[in-house]
C-alpha cells in the first residue's frame, strides 16, 4: 500500500522530508528575488531568510554558506528555463515545431519574468569572476546547445535538406541571447513578439530547401 504523506493546514508540508524540501525551495526562491532586487554584492543570508520568512540561522541547516545557496539558486533558475522549454516542446509534435515552441517559451512570461531576467543578468555578471557560477552556466548552455543541435539535425532530415546543425544551433542561440539581452537592458524599439518572430524566421530559413544553382543563364542575354 502506498503511504500518503500527511499534509498540514492549507496544504503545507507536515513530514520532515517535506518540510526540508519546502524550506530549501523557499530559501532558493527568496535568494533569486533578493539577487534580482539587490544584486549579488548586496545579497546577504539575512535578507534571503527575511524574504523566505524564516529565522536567519535556518539557512545554515540547508546550505554551507551564502556562496553555496547562491550557486544552487542559479542552478534552479537555469533548471526552470530548461523545464519550461521542455514542457513546451513536449506539447507539440515534430522537431521543427519543437524548435519554434522552445524559442517562443524563452520570451514567455514564465521565463522572461522581471525576477528571472534581473537575477540571470546578475548571476551572469558574477560568473565572469566566479568559477563555480561559470561552470553552472556553461553546463546548462552545453546541454541546451546539444538539444537544439539535435532538433535541427532531425528537422533537416525530415525536410530533406542538408544543413550544418551545429552551426544552426549556435546561430539561433546567439540570436536569442542577443535579443534577450537587448530587451533586458531596455532597448524599446522592438517587443518580445518581435523577438519570437525573428527566432521563428531563423528556423524557417535554416530549414528551407536550397537551390542547386545560384544563377541561370537566360537565352540570348549575358549574365
Amino acid at each position: 500500500m502506498t503511504r500518503v504523506a500527511k499534509r498540514g493546514l492549507a496544504g503545507r508540508p507536515a513530514t520532515q522530508p517535506e518540510i526540508n524540501r519546502f524550506r530549501r525551495a523557499s530559501l532558493i526562491r527568496a535568494a533569486l528575488e533578493v539577487v534580482a532586487r539587490e544584486g549579488i554584492e548586496n545579497t546577504t543570508i539575512a535578507r534571503i531568510c527575511a524574504g523566505a520568512n524564516v529565522s536567519s540561522g535556518l539557512a545554515a541547516h540547508y546550505f554551507e554558506n551564502k556562496e553555496d545557496l547562491l550557486a544552487q539558486a542559479f542552478a534552479r533558475l537555469l533548471d526552470d528555463v530548461s523545464e519550461a522549454t521542455g514542457r513546451a516542446a513536449a506539447r507539440v509534435e515534430g522537431p521543427k515545431a519543437k524548435l519554434l515552441a522552445i524559442y517562443s517559451t524563452v520570451f514567455s512570461d514564465d521565463v522572461y519574468s522581471d525576477v528571472a531576467r534581473s537575477a540571470y543578468l546578475a548571476f551572469w555578471a558574477a560568473s565572469l569572476t566566479s568559477p563555480v557560477l561559470l561552470e553552472i552556466n556553461r553546463a546548462a548552455y552545453l546541454r541546451f546547445h546539444a538539444a537544439i543541435e539535435g532538433l535541427f539535425a532531425r528537422a533537416a532530415a525530415e525536410a530533406g535538406v542538408a544543413i550544418d546543425a551545429r552551426a544552426a544551433a549556435i546561430g539561433l542561440n546567439g540570436l536569442s541571447d542577443g535579443l534577450w539581452l537587448d530587451l533586458s537592458i531596455g532597448v524599446d524599439d522592438f517587443t518580445r513578439a518581435d523577438a519570437i518572430r525573428a527566432c521563428s524566421e531563423f528556423v524557417e530559413n535554416a530549414l528551407a530547401p536550397r537551390q542547386q544553382g545560384q544563377r541561370r543563364k537566360r537565352k540570348g542575354k549575358q549574365i
